[in-house]
């Protein structure tokens, strides 16, 4: 359990979550409060940029009246000379944030911060994979060059393979989706499981690049790690039904880190277990104070950090090669007590039978594992007649399993406007091969409203209302829809390491 946690009062959280149920899971912090302390004393002691910052704005009493920073606030008003730790001769690397918010930045890393994290990484998959006892190559399958979420993980896996005493390899071709596909078909009969490191939305489309290559993936032995974007729970399920492999059993994890921060939490089998519960049983989920789309799950694993919510969303305060203090990541999270949760679905009669397995992986789970964070996504969402509609709502709608055999998941989504009336914009990629009428158009529609009704319901009650009385003029329609043949928008997923669907 993490340490000097403290229970909030949930200032800030969306209102789907605002049930009485679910205030005995909810902490305002998790980390070490002393710890920080000593950082933000550090930093205001060493650091010229935030000795500056701070002084800008009055000589704080308490650590919870130092003021937030921010990558906008802090990070690019100063040079980097001015940022950097009073220990930055031990900077071992520098990586590069994707640049997906506006502007790429490059972080230092101190050897301290990462002298364990090839070992951590090992046992981790170890711990889900079971590496230590099967064949395996990972492959690195997304942008390298200097983004964090490239090199970086190269070289972690790359030194955990060198001291691994198994059959563990590691192959990194970036996106270069016919050296990975071909390399998939060379070892697959060498190899028990194939780990793929890369973004959600890069599955899809390598696997409709093998169909058009006239080759088949060996889908039961690849497993993925994700990284640089949400993926709606039920894209995962399916995903895994299509594997052939149960439900229970370990076949994809994601981990929360950017390179403002470096790692901060990680999916464990129990924390995807209980998301798949939350998704499948809506009793469960309102129970314990959750709505669609379910958020992320997260570990916490970084106890050189100090973590806590502020008007719903995430501050971090940590000693690195660029110091960060009560840093705003933007993004929207909650932090729940994990043994307190953990307890509560084991004793909720509102599961269905048939989801029992998934169950039993949260009840063999231990109770010391680290508390959560929940990460409903980011706040730079569109806001349409007052309703918020953030990237991982509107993720859930387009890649509705509904949907998969007409679109690939790949989208644009953007407000606008017909006849003085607000509507939201998509732009869509079809399945090579699919075409459609009018008819199939109008069905696509009707599934992307009720999507959008399940997972927004202020959206549900604006539709009933308003909305669907336009619904027989596709030209007064609430959602416009332009359509794409595939690859036009897969090919963004070459160019770009991290892609944000959300247009402006």
């Amino acid at each position: 359990m993490a340490l000097n946690s403290t229970e909030t009062k949930m200032s800030g959280a969306p209102e789907g979550a605002r049930t009485p149920g679910s205030q005995r899971f909810i902490l305002s912090s998790i980390g070490w409060r002393r710890l920080a302390e000593r950082i933000a004393r550090r930093a205001e002691r060493r650091v010229p940029a935030y000795q500056e910052f701070v002084a800008q704005r009055g000589k704080p009493r308490a650590f919870t009246d130092r003021p937030l920073t921010s990558k906008d606030l802090y990070i690019l008003r100063f040079p980097t000379a001015q940022l950097l730790a009073d220990n930055h001769p031990e900077v071992f690397a520098i990586f590069r944030s994707s640049g997906a918010s506006g502007r790429a930045l490059y972080w230092p890393c101190l050897r301290s911060h990462d002298r364990y994290a090839a070992w951590g990484a090992r046992r981790f998959l170890e711990s889900c994979f079971a590496i230590h006892r099967k064949r395996t190559l990972a492959i690195v399958a997304d942008s390298l060059g200097s983004w964090v979420g490239g090199d970086q993980i190269s070289w972690l896996l790359k030194s955990a393979a060198l001291r691994a005493r198994y059959s563990f390899s590691v192959f990194a071709p970036g996106n270069k989706d016919t050296e990975i596909i071909d390399i998939i078909n060379e070892v697959e009969p060498r190899v028990d499981l194939i780990i793929l490191y890369l973004c959600p939305t890069y599955i899809r489309y390598l696997q409709l690049r093998a169909e058009s290559l006239g080759k088949t993936l060996p889908l039961s032995k690849l497993r993925y790690m994700v990284l640089g974007e949400s993926i709606p729970e039920r894209l995962r399920m399916s995903l895994q039904a299509r594997a052939g492999v149960p439900p229970q059993e370990p076949f994809m994890f994601s981990f929360y880190a950017s390179a403002d921060t470096g790692i901060l939490g990680t999916e464990s089998p129990a924390s995807v277990a209980l998301r798949k519960l939350l998704t499948l049983n809506e009793g469960l989920a309102a129970e314990l104070g959750f709505s669609e789309p379910v958020p992320h799950l997260f570990h916490y694993c970084a106890p050189d950090a100090y973590l806590e919510t502020i008007d719903g969303e995430l501050c971090v305060t940590r000693w690195q090669g660029i110091p960060i203090v009560r840093y705003n990541l933007h993004d929207r999270v909650r932090l729940y007590r994990w043994r307190t949760l953990r307890g509560a679905v084991l004793k909720s009669n509102l599961i269905q039978t048939s989801d029992e397995p998934l169950r039993e992986v949260v009840r063999k789970s231990r109770m010391i594992l680290t508390d959560l964070i929940a990460v409903e996504g980011r706040n730079d969402a569109l806001i349409l007649e007052g309703s918020n509609y953030s990237e991982s709502m509107l993720d859930e709608v387009v890649r509705t399993t509904a949907l998969e055999s007409v679109l690939t998941g790949m989208y644009k989504a953007r407000l606008g406007s017909r006849d003085g009336q607000q509507v939201l914009e998509f732009e869509l990629e079809l399945r090579p091969g699919v075409t459609l009428d009018a008819e199939a158009v109008d069905r696509v529609y009707d599934e992307l409203i009720q999507a959008l009704c399940r997972v927004q319901a202020e959206f549900r009650n604006a539709w009933e209302d308003v909305y669907r009385a336009f619904d027989r003029d596709p030209s007064r329609r609430i959602l416009q829809l332009q359509w794409h043949p595939w690859p036009v928008l897969s090919r963004e997923v070459e160019a770009l390491p991290k892609r944000s669907s959300i247009q402006r």
